[in-house]
């Protein structure tokens, strides 16, 4: 099972990983008994992150890094106490520059992590595949469609219910059960 998180601050890291991951094998227990247990990865994913690539275009330009650049190599610019890599999944306006996400790998339970003959890293291509899914979505792609789904669907909760003297107003009912409202 993949679980991609959003919305931790680097001081929660190990209590989100300790609890998700605690919480995931008990529901995997409940639910397989004496079946084998699933594996679980969690993916960590910071939107708001200060960091800024760029590289040489063959006329020597500095230009911002293209879509699907990955920055992983360990050293000054990823931590060297996890495991986390910089994604840049969208191109930037013209004359600005394109803002990664930071993808943080809490747990590898596939065993993902390892490159194959080619050198690709099957999370960082995987997450990068995962910004390609949007249906019906007008603007740039910037995080994986799952961690966005998950942002339209809070912030649709909490208009209809937090918002409205807490009267929850459903959806039309042809909506019901459709992802064409996110």
């Amino acid at each position: 099972m993949r679980e991609y998180r959003d919305g931790v601050s680097t001081s929660q890291m190990a209590f989100v990983k300790q609890e998700e991951q605690r919480a995931a094998e008990y529901a995997f227990e409940k639910k397989y008994h004496d079946r084998p247990l699933p594996k679980l990865e969690i993916i960590i994913i910071q939107k708001q992150v200060n960091a800024r690539f760029f590289e040489q275009a063959n006329d020597g330009r500095i230009v911002s890094a293209r879509p699907r650049m990955v920055i992983d190599e360990p050293g000054e610019i990823v931590s060297p106490s996890m495991w986390d890599f910089y994604l840049v999944t969208a191109n930037a306006p013209k004359d600005k520059c394109a803002r990664p996400i930071r993808c943080i790998v809490a747990e590898d339970g596939l065993d993902l992590g390892n490159p194959d003959a080619s050198g690709v890293n099957d999370i960082e291509a995987l997450t990068y595949a995962l910004c390609c899914l949007y249906p019906n979505w007008p603007g740039s792609i910037k995080i994986p469609h799952v961690v966005k789904h998950a942002d339209k669907i809070a912030g649709l909760f909490s208009q209809q219910y937090l918002f409205n003297n807490r009267k929850f107003r459903d959806f039309h009912h042809c909506l019901k059960g459709a992802l064409v409202h996110l």
